[in-house]
C-alpha cells in the first residue's frame, strides 16, 4: 500500500505541472507598422504587418480601405522570403483622411486563420475620430473543434491497441485462459476497434480539410469542390500534412485487412506513432525557435495519452466479452490484466507528466499567467478532468486492484471488485472523452506566454559568471524587437539594467543607445528602428550589476534589406502534394485489388 501509494502521489505533483497536451498555435499580430491608431504627417509607402508564425503566402492578405471603403493599396500583398512571419503590402501617394488596413493571416503551423482591422490616419487628423481599440479575432469553427476532438480519440485508438494486445492481454491469456476462442473473439473485436480508429482518422482528415478550406473563405465549411480545398491540399504546408495523414490512414486499412500476423500488428503500431508525429508537427511546439526538442516532447506527451486513454477503450472492450466467462477464470483473467494495465498506465503518466512540466515552462512561464489569462484559466479546468481521472486511478490502484487479486487467489466465482473494476473503468473513458474535448478547445485559445518569433539573428557570449544571449527579430532593416537573456538565475539576479548600443561598420554614422525592459526571469525585450538601413552591424550588450563590473559583450550581424513576396515555396509544396496524391491514388488500388482477392478466395 505504502509502495503504491508513493506511485499515486508522484503521479499527481506530475500532472499539477501538466499543461498542454497538444495544444496549438496563432499567427498572433505582434506589431503593424504603422502602428494602430497612429497619426502620420506623410503617407507610409507600406504596410508592414509581423506576426508570432510563419505565414501561408497564397492564402494570407493585407487590404487598405479610405474613408469611403474603397481599396487604396497596390494589390501586391504578400511574405517576405527572408521572414515569412512578416507580411507587406505597397501604398501610393495617399492624401490626408483615415484608412482601415484588414488583415488575414493562415498560420503555416497549425492552418488556424487569424484576421483583424486596424486604422490609421494621416495628415492633420483629430484624434477623437479614430477607433480606440484594435479590432482582432480568431474564433474557433465548431466544426474544427469536432475534428480535433474526433483526430485525437481516434489516434488514441489506433496508438493503444498494440501494447493493450501484447502486453496486458495476450499474457494474462495465456497465464490462465483454457479456451483459445476466447482471445479470438477479443482479437477481433479489437481489430474492430481499430478499424473504427482508423474510420474516424479518415472523417477527422476530410472534415479537417473542409474546415481548413472554410476558414480561409470566410464559412464554417467549404464544399468540397470549392478552389479552397485545392488551395488548402495543394499550396499550404497543412495541406502537406493533411495528405501524409491521409496516406498512411490508407497503409493502415490495407494491414487490418490483410493476414494478421505479429509484423503487421507491429506497423499498425508504427502507423498510429506516425500519425500522431503529424500532430505534433502542427503544435504549438513547432513554432518555437529551436523546434526539434519541443516537436519530440509534444509527441512523447501525445504517445504517452494514447497509451492510456487507447488502453482503456481496449479495456472495456475486453472487460465486456469477459463478461460471459466462467466466473472464477474471469476472476483471474482480470486480476492479472489488471497489474499489467497498471505497469503500463504508470510509466504512460510519468512521461505525460514530465513532458508536461517541459511544456508549461514554454507555454504558460509562471503563475500569474495561469491565474491571469484565459488560457491559464481554461488549463485549470482541464486540470479538474485529470485530478478526476487521478483519482478514479487511485481507488483502481490502493482499493479494487487488491481486491481482485485477493479474490482470485481465493478463488471466488463472482467478484464483486471485478463489477467495480469495469464501473470506474467506464468513467475513466467518460472522463478522457471530456478530457480530450477540453484540450481540442484550448487549442484555439492563444497560450499564455506567446513565444517569441523566429529571428534570424542571434548570437551567445559569457562574461563571468553570465551567460548573455542576444535575438533580434526580424533581424531587418527598420523596427526589430531586440530580447536579452541572462542566466543563470543566481547571476541574471545582480543585473540592474541592459543596454545595447547599435555602431554600423561602414557608415560614418554615430553609435545609437537603447535600454531594454526587464521581464523578469532574467529576460530584457524592447523594440526600436536603430538599425536604420543594411550595413553590418556591431551590437554590444552592457549589462549593469551591483556589486560587481559591467558585462559588456558585442555581436556582429550583416543586415540586409526586407525582400518582397516570396513565390517559391509554392511550386516546392505543390510537387510534394502531387507526389503524395500519386501515392495515395498507389494505396487506394493496391487495396483494391487485395479486397477483391479476398472477396473471390471467400
Amino acid at each position: 500500500m505504502k509502495r503504491h501509494a508513493i506511485w499515486i502521489i508522484t503521479a499527481i505533483l506530475l500532472y499539477c505541472a501538466w499543461t498542454v497536451s497538444p495544444v496549438s498555435a496563432h499567427a498572433e499580430l505582434l506589431r503593424s507598422i504603422p502602428e494602430a491608431n497612429a497619426i502620420l504627417s506623410e503617407a507610409p509607402e507600406k504596410v508592414e504587418l509581423l506576426f508570432s508564425e510563419s505565414l501561408e503566402s497564397k492564402l494570407s492578405t493585407i487590404k487598405v480601405y479610405d474613408s469611403n471603403g474603397q481599396i487604396v493599396d497596390k494589390g501586391d500583398a504578400g511574405i517576405d522570403p527572408t521572414n515569412s512571419g512578416r507580411m507587406t503590402v505597397s501604398l501610393p501617394t495617399l492624401p490626408d483622411g483615415i484608412y482601415t488596413v484588414s488583415w488575414q493571416a493562415l498560420s503555416q503551423t497549425d492552418g488556424h486563420v487569424t484576421g483583424g482591422s486596424f486604422p490609421f490616419a494621416v495628415g492633420n487628423i483629430d484624434a477623437s475620430n479614430l477607433p480606440g481599440e484594435q479590432a482582432t479575432n480568431s474564433n474557433p469553427p465548431i466544426s474544427a473543434l469536432i475534428t480535433k476532438w474526433l483526430l485525437l480519440a481516434s489516434l488514441a485508438l489506433l496508438g493503444g491497441q498494440f501494447p493493450s494486445r501484447f502486453f496486458i492481454w495476450a499474457p494474462a491469456f495465456h497465464s490462465n485462459d483454457k479456451e483459445p476462442g476466447l482471445f479470438n473473439r477479443l482479437s477481433r473485436s479489437w481489430d474492430d476497434l481499430y478499424k473504427i480508429g482508423l474510420i474516424g482518422t479518415l472523417l477527422a482528415i476530410g472534415l479537417g480539410v473542409l474546415a481548413q478550406a472554410g476558414q480561409t473563405a470566410g464559412h464554417e465549411l467549404a464544399a468540397p469542390w470549392a478552389k479552397e480545398v485545392g488551395q488548402v491540399l495543394t499550396e499550404t504546408r497543412l495541406g502537406v500534412i493533411w495528405l501524409i495523414r491521409l496516406a498512411l490512414a490508407l497503409i493502415g486499412i490495407w494491414l487490418v485487412r490483410s493476414h494478421p500476423v505479429f509484423w503487421k500488428h507491429l506497423s499498425r503500431f508504427l502507423v498510429g506513432l506516425a500519425l500522431l508525429f503529424t500532430v505534433s508537427l502542427t503544435s504549438h511546439a513547432a513554432t518555437e525557435l529551436h523546434p526539434l526538442l519541443p516537436v519530440l516532447s509534444d509527441w512523447l506527451h501525445l504517445t504517452g495519452m494514447a497509451f492510456w486513454f487507447g488502453g482503456l477503450g481496449h479495456l472495456i472492450i475486453g472487460l465486456a466479452i469477459l463478461q460471459k466467462v466462467e466466473g472464477r477464470l474471469r476472476t483471474r483473467i482480470t486480476a492479472s490484466m489488471v497489474k499489467r494495465f497498471s505497469l503500463m498506465a504508470l510509466p504512460s503518466v510519468g512521461v505525460i507528466g514530465l513532458t508536461g512540466i517541459y511544456s508549461a515552462i514554454l507555454r504558460v512561464g509562471s503563475v500569474p499567467a495561469l491565474l491571469d489569462t484565459v488560457y491559464g484559466n481554461s488549463l485549470l479546468l482541464k486540470q479538474g478532468f485529470v485530478a478526476a481521472l487521478l483519482m478514479i486511478a487511485a481507488v483502481n490502484l490502493l482499493i479494487i486492484s487488491p481486491g481482485i487479486h485477493h479474490d482470485s487467489l481465493q478463488s471466488i466465482s463472482n467478484s464483486p471488485f471485478v463489477q467495480r473494476f469495469r464501473k470506474t473503468v467506464l468513467a475513466e473513458v467518460i472522463l478522457a472523452c471530456l478530457l480530450l474535448g477540453s484540450v481540442s478547445l484550448m487549442t484555439y485559445l492563444p497560450p499564455a506566454r506567446t513565444p517569441l518569433p523566429k529571428t534570424s539573428l542571434t548570437g551567445t557570449r559569457k562574461v563571468d559568471d553570465l551567460k548573455i544571449a542576444l535575438s533580434i527579430s526580424p533581424g531587418l532593416v527598420g523596427q526589430n524587437t531586440y530580447t536579452v537573456r541572462l542566466t543563470p538565475k543566481r547571476s541574471a539576479q545582480a543585473v540592474k539594467e541592459v543596454i545595447l548600443t547599435f555602431v554600423p561598420v561602414q557608415a560614418n554614422l554615430p553609435p545609437s543607445e537603447f535600454q531594454l525592459t526587464a521581464q523578469g526571469n532574467g529576460i530584457y525585450v524592447g523594440q526600436g528602428s536603430n538599425i536604420g538601413f543594411p550595413d553590418r552591424w556591431l551590437v554590444e550588450v552592457a549589462t549593469r550589476r551591483e556589486a560587481k563590473f559591467d558585462a559588456i559583450v558585442s555581436f556582429g550581424f550583416n543586415v540586409s534589406k526586407p525582400g518582397t513576396a516570396n513565390e517559391n515555396e509554392s511550386p516546392t509544396i505543390l510537387r510534394i502534394s502531387k507526389a503524395l496524391i500519386i501515392l495515395i491514388g498507389i494505396l487506394i488500388g493496391v487495396d483494391l485489388v487485395s479486397s477483391g482477392r479476398v472477396s473471390r478466395s471467400v
